[in-house]
Formats: C-alpha cells, sequence, structure tokens
C-alpha cells in the first residue's frame, strides 16, 4: 500500500511510505503513517507520525538503505498518537536524501504485531543558477548543466554527481545555440544542440572536445534543409548509438558517422517530422519522438517501425520523452495525451490522463525511472507511481521545488501573464539509476 506524506510547509519534503496491509489483531491505523520533514521550528525535524484506533505501546527501528540502525524507540506508556522526532538540524542528524525503512512493533493487553513500511525523503536540491536552465545530460558522473537563452547569457555547466563540485565550461556563449535544447557525450566530445535565429544569433549545432576543450560549429557539415532549401530552425534530440550520432532537427533524422552526415529517410515517420526526442532502451533499440507531427518510430536490428494514431494504439499527440521499465515496458512523455506505456512483447498499448487516472497533467514533458515512474509536467510539478493509478505529486507547495517568474515579468509585472510558475524541462538518469530533473532555475535528485 502506498501512502503519501503530508507536509508542515512548502519546504517539506514530499515522500511515500509503503505499508503492507497487515491482519488488524492489535489496533488498526487510523491515519495513513506520514513521515514529514517539520520547517515551522528553528530547526527543521524530520519526524514519524502514526495513530491507532487504540492505545497501544510501540517499538520503532529506523533502516537506512544499507541497513543501517540509525533511530530506535521504545514507548514509555501507550497512546494512541505518536510523532517521533527521527532526525533533527540542530544536532547534525537530519535524515539525509533517500530511502529508509522501519520495523514496527505494536502491543496490548500482552497481544502483539511487527509491522514493516518504507518512506523517501524526495527531492534534494543541487543547485540553483542565475538563469532558467535549458537542458541537462549526464555521463560518466558527470551532469551537463546548459542555462540562459535568446535573451539570456548561455552557460554550460559541470556537476560532478559524486562531489558536488561544480564549474563552468570556458565557452563563447556567441557560439553557442540559443537556448540549448539537448546535450550529449560522443566519443571524446560533448555535443550540444539547439536553436538558431536569424535575429538572436546562435549555432544549431556544436562540440565541445573534452581533450583539449576547444569548439567546433558543425552546422555546415550537418547542412540541414528545409524542403524550400531553408536551413533548419533548430536540432532537437541526439542520440549516440554504437559509433554513430544521431540528431533529430526541426526537419528531419540525421546521422553522423565520422565526420560523414546523412539524413534519415526510412523511420516510417514523415521525412521532414521534428524529432523532439530520442532514447536507446535496454535492448538496444532506438526509438524516436515528433511532437509536431506526432508519432513514434522504432529502429531494432536496423529496421524501422512506426507506430501513428492511425496504425496502432498510440494516441494522438506529439512525444517529449522516453524511458523503460526494469520489465521492459516503453514510458512515453506525451503532449496532449499524457503518459503512454508499451509492451514490445505482447504490442498492447496503455496511456494514462488526467481522465482516466490520477495522473497530474495532460501535458507531459519528462518521464524517468526510479524505484517507480517518475513523470515531469511543465507546470504542475513532478508526480511518483508504482502501479500508473495512484500518483505522488511533488510541487513548491510540499517539496524543495522553487518556481520561477514567467518571461512577462520583466516587462510588466502587473500583468496577467506574469505568474510564478514550475517549469520541468527535463529528467535524465545516470548508469547507476540515480535521476537528476531540471526544474525552473534549478538541479534536483529525485529519489
Amino acid at each position: 500500500m502506498a501512502l503519501t506524506a503530508c507536509n508542515f510547509d512548502k519546504n517539506g519534503e514530499k515522500t511515500e511510505i509503503e505499508v503492507p496491509e497487515p491482519a488488524v489483531t492489535v489496533a488498526a491505523f487510523t491515519t495513513k503513517p506520514q513521515f514529514k520533514l517539520n520547517s515551522l521550528t528553528s530547526s527543521k525535524t524530520d519526524q514519524l507520525e502514526f495513530n491507532f484506533s487504540k492505545s497501544v505501546d510501540i517499538e520503532l527501528d529506523v533502516y537506512d538503505k544499507d541497513d543501517n540502525s540509525i533511530f530506535q524507540y521504545a514507548s514509555a506508556e501507550p497512546t494512541s498518537e505518536y510523532t517521533l522526532n527521527i532526525g533533527r538540524e540542530s544536532v547534525g542528524t537530519l535524515l539525509d536524501h533517500g530511502t529508509y525503512h522501519y520495523s514496527l512493533t505494536i502491543s496490548r493487553n500482552g497481544q502483539s504485531e511487527t509491522r514493516h513500511g518504507e518512506f523517501t525523503k524526495g527531492i534534494r536540491l543541487i543547485k540553483q543558477f542565475d538563469n532558467k536552465v535549458s537542458d541537462i545530460s549526464v555521463s560518466n558522473g558527470q551532469l551537463y548543466v546548459a542555462t540562459g537563452d535568446y535573451m539570456r547569457l548561455v552557460e554550460v555547466h559541470k556537476v560532478d554527481t559524486r562531489d558536488g563540485q561544480i564549474s563552468t565550461l570556458n565557452i563563447d556563449p556567441n557560439q553557442l545555440p540559443k537556448p540549448i535544447y539537448d546535450m550529449k557525450v560522443h566519443g571524446n566530445s560533448l555535443f550540444l544542440a539547439g536553436r538558431k535565429s536569424q535575429w538572436m544569433g546562435g549555432n544549431l549545432l556544436t562540440s565541445y572536445s573534452l581533450v583539449d576543450q576547444s569548439l567546433t560549429v558543425l552546422e555546415s557539415d550537418l547542412a540541414c534543409k528545409t524542403t524550400t532549401d531553408d536551413e533548419c530552425s533548430a536540432v532537437f534530440s541526439l542520440q549516440p548509438k554504437d559509433d554513430a550520432l544521431y540528431i533529430g532537427t526541426s526537419n528531419g533524422l540525421y546521422v553522423k558517422h565520422g565526420e560523414k552526415y546523412s539524413k534519415v529517410t526510412d523511420t516510417g515517420l514523415d521525412s521532414e517530422s521534428d524529432i523532439k526526442t530520442q532514447f536507446v532502451d535496454q535492448q538496444g533499440r532506438l526509438w524516436i519522438g515528433s511532437m509536431a507531427k506526432g508519432g513514434v518510430a522504432v529502429k531494432d536490428n536496423g529496421q524501422w517501425q512506426a507506430f501513428t494514431e492511425q496504425n496502432s494504439g498510440l494516441p494522438a499527440g506529439g512525444f517529449m520523452d522516453f524511458s523503460q521499465t526494469p520489465s521492459g515496458d516503453i514510458l512515453m512523455a506525451g503532449n496532449i495525451n499524457g503518459l503512454v506505456k508499451y509492451n514490445p512483447g505482447t504490442q498492447v498499448w496503455n496511456h494514462f490522463t488526467p481522465a482516466n487516472s490520477d495522473v497530474l497533467d495532460h501535458n507531459l514533458v519528462s518521464v524517468a525511472y526510479r524505484n517507480g515512474v517518475l513523470i515531469g509536467s511543465h507546470d504542475f510539478g513532478v508526480a511518483k507511481s508504482q502501479n500508473l493509478s495512484q500518483w505522488q505529486v511533488s510541487d513548491n507547495t510540499n517539496s524543495a521545488m522553487l518556481t520561477i517568474s514567467t518571461d512577462a515579468c520583466e516587462f510588466d509585472p502587473n500583468s496577467v501573464m506574469c505568474k510564478q510558475v514550475i517549469v520541468v524541462e527535463r529528467m535524465v538518469t545516470d548508469a547507476e539509476g540515480r535521476v537528476f530533473a531540471a526544474i525552473g532555475k534549478g538541479i534536483y535528485e529525485l529519489y
């Protein structure tokens, strides 16, 4: 049974507690067990709360992910309500972010039973930047963070995911895309893709050498053209696979082999489709998705297969991101029809929207997996689910997540378009299964 924690204030941490359904022999829970981060006092306090139908004695042991005991408690007299301070900032025992489990023994009138539960201290803010984060990418323990856009200085930062050290790459911002939409390490280079504007400048595609820190502009080599022979307006996605780099543009899919670039025309989708997202799954298949024209395609053993609203169970709309569950289901974040799940083995499609499930939004921009499915909305934060029907939402009201002001606020703070919003730009997963998110001006780790 997945339980959602409540919190005292907007700086609290949204969490989930797993409690099995026991045969009630001593006392039932009258409310769901809750983990709370109490920030209302002068010192933050981690708390576990249990409420029972009868007065009981309890013994509690809390363990970290390595099964080390971090907190023990035994009641002195029975009561029906327990709020236990399991960590305090003032004495240096505030819990780290992550997953914990506990053993709770309940006793009354000579009877006792033991229940087990789990909770997660769920969102960790790593760094707030001066400008909005437009993209993140992770490779070999390094999280690359792009900030800025056509109106603000574009920079690329590097965060060591092991020790948290942060540096800014020495790159001329005028040579970078404005903004950066995607970054991927391929070979010894970090490739940076994004938008180029006749009025605002920028470049569609560049590569930054991780060896000698030099920058190379690649758009003339890419030679991305529209049907009217105009230059493409954007490169949206990059995906290394084997020795190739696949490049998703505003006008179709390209591939780079060595120094040679060529257009891919056999995907089964419109060859001029915008390729907004790409993903290589656990089986080595390459998935691509279009936003403006819709549809996805997969390359398996050298052959492409396209899925559209007309030929499959894929719903209408565009697709922004892919992920995969440990069991092999492909997850797709849609910009109209929410979350889509596809089982390649059974070829069964399922889609989840606010109309048929508890999913937080029709318009999703990112999806990932870490001990459950994580989805990111452009407006409503992040949600996590174990079963794709019940979701625990984290936003600025119940987690460390921070909002940003819309661009309209810079010109007219009194405008109806001036709002505080949550923008989940992207979620990425590293080789260890850790999930990082770009939200507003910050980068976070999600648990």
